[in-house]
């Protein structure tokens, strides 16, 4: 209800409070007759009949009265081919004409050059940034790199907020307490700013894939992995993939799909050789808070957690708060394993047996990194906190490290700073830098080392 999109049609133009009106180029508005050979109305024109060219003046003077506060007219004014200058609408060229008419500068000079603004070609112009005309600014920050120095790039966000108390009270889904830890800033912005931001790497479903790359072979394994509850035959397997359009077709297709189901049939081999799994629903009290949730991949010897990717740090992250849960509920009588597995296609970790008290502490730790992280993002990024714990005792290491993993690299794999959700949340501002970044990295780090073991 606040933007409204549309074409311009007769008799639908409503007063709002903003215009904006786009592609009023001298080829494309208004209109030009094509007639065909054989019509013989436009052969024989009379009075009353149609007339696109008419009928789109009359709809240009509808939108221009239709404006009650602002009206903005667009065009391509040069040539992307040679930078020629391109004609405007001759009904804009006569709005402009009227207005040079009617009324001048405070100069002398004709009202078009206070009227028109004349943007670069490029996204990337210095004119977006250096303030010389205050009417032309831009929010893409892609083109930061190509300026140099002297952009203003101020901190997006300063001061504490008061986060939702359904997620950070005395009730936590255990979901919640996963995601936050996982990505901290990515949390932040969903649960308590309510902003989506799109990541490059999204699946876009509006192209057809002719090959793979190695996120989309991981989506495509990670729908195998999750649909294996489900008993199934390859050739089911392989038609639901392509109708969901998540293979490139024919051969290539087929191929792709018989590597990545092998793929997927030996890593559920290693996961199956622990025993059958089963979930369970869980309820565990702290001092302040109560974590409910629900378990998967409970055994009768450990419990297992997995993923089809390589071992990363948020894998470690996840598996550990999954052994804290499991072992506070089983402290309090739930029949569950003592250990937690988590396997990955390039590793296998374990966590050895918690006490109550150690459980308890770990806990209550994850719970005020959540609550912390509900006020403000928090310096906590899985990657580069990893990395700088590596790098201890010698700080000057550990924080090399860190910005291993966060400054931009030359890879495939974006780094931690590249992260759309981290760029808009430490906007102006340097996390690593920071105490909050090094204590929180200590904290999370040293509570998994304690009980991780290596298989």
């Amino acid at each position: 209800g606040a933007v409204t999109v549309a074409s311009l049609q007769p008799m639908r133009t409503v007063p709002a409070r903003c215009v904006f009106v786009c592609g009023l180029d001298d080829a494309s508005f208004p209109r030009r007759r094509q007639p065909l050979a054989f019509d013989l109305i436009t052969q024989h024109h009379r009075p009353g009949d149609r007339d696109a060219r008419l009928d789109d003046r009359q709809l240009f003077l509808d939108v221009v009265l239709a404006a009650r506060e602002q009206l903005h007219l667009t065009y391509v004014g040069h040539s992307q081919k040679d930078d020629s200058e391109c004609a405007p609408s001759v009904l804009l060229a006569e709005l402009l004409d009227l207005v040079d008419g009617t009324c001048t500068t405070v100069n002398g000079h004709p009202a078009r050059g206070a009227l028109t603004v004349r943007h670069p070609l490029q996204p990337w112009s210095p004119r977006y940034r250096d303030g010389r005309d205050p009417r032309l600014f831009t929010f893409s920050r892609a083109s930061l790199p190509a300026l140099g120095e002297g952009h203003d790039e101020s901190a997006w966000f300063t001061a504490p907020m008061a986060g939702p108390h359904d997620l950070g009270g005395g009730d936590i889904a255990l979901d919640h307490l996963l995601d936050f830890w996982k990505h901290p800033s990515r949390f932040f912005l969903r649960y308590v700013v309510e902003a989506y931001v799109r990541d490059e790497a999204d699946a876009d479903l509006t192209t057809e894939p002719f090959w793979l790359n190695s996120l989309d072979r991981w989506r495509v394994q990670d729908v195998l992995v999750r649909g294996a509850a489900r008993p199934s035959t390859p050739e089911v397997r392989l038609a639901r993939l392509r109708a969901a359009g998540q293979l490139p077709a024919f051969g290539v297709g087929d191929a792709t799909f018989a590597e990545l189901d092998d793929e997927v049939t030996e890593f559920l081999r290693q996961v199956h050789a622990h025993g059958e799994r089963r979930r369970m629903a869980v309820h565990v009290q702290g001092p302040d808070f109560r974590i409910h949730g629900e378990l998967d991949g409970i055994t009768d010897e450990v419990l297992v957690c997995h993923r089809m990717a390589k071992l990363k740090a948020k894998d470690r992250i996840g598996a550990w708060l999954v052994h804290v849960v499991a072992a506070l509920a089983r402290h309090a009588g739930a029949r569950l394993p003592e250990r937690t597995v988590c396997i990955a296609k390039n590793a296998t970790i374990a966590f050895r047996a918690l006490s109550a008290a150690d459980a308890m502490a770990m806990a209550t730790l994850a719970v005020q990194g959540l609550r912390q992280g509900l006020r403000a993002p928090l310096p906590f990024f899985p990657e580069s906190s990893h990395a700088f714990t590596e790098g201890l005792p010698d700080r000057d290491k550990a924080a090399a490290k860190a910005r291993t993993k966060w400054l931009p690299g030359h890879g495939d794999i974006p780094m931690d700073s590249e992260d759309p959700s981290n760029e808009l949340c430490w906007r102006g501002q340097e996390p690593l830098d920071t105490e909050p970044f090094e204590h929180w990295a200590r904290a999370v780090f040293t509570a998994i080392g304690s009980v991780e073991v290596s298989l």
